[in-house]
């Protein structure tokens, strides 16, 4: 199973991190790309390209708004 990850603030890194530490193998996309670098991770480009490459989609966001973009916004995840 591949698992995809949205959103890496100080709670979303924080969980990413513990899924990386169980071996899951996870794909991310983080509007400020540079917030994923550390993680040793693949780095989708958009949140339509992660939903590509897995089967689950963890999605941890600041509000409704970003919700909505990340899921109907250009490229989001119901392209």
């Amino acid at each position: 199973m591949s698992v995809g990850f949205i959103g890496l603030g100080n709670l979303g890194k924080t969980i990413a991190k513990r899924l990386i530490d169980q071996g899951v193998p996870l794909v991310v996309w983080n509007r400020t790309k540079e917030k994923a670098l550390d993680l040793g991770v693949e780095i989708a480009q958009s949140p339509a390209d992660l939903s590509k490459k897995v089967n689950t989609i963890f999605v941890m966001v600041f509000d409704s708004q970003a919700s909505e973009e990340v899921i109907f916004g250009k490229e989001g995840l119901a392209q």
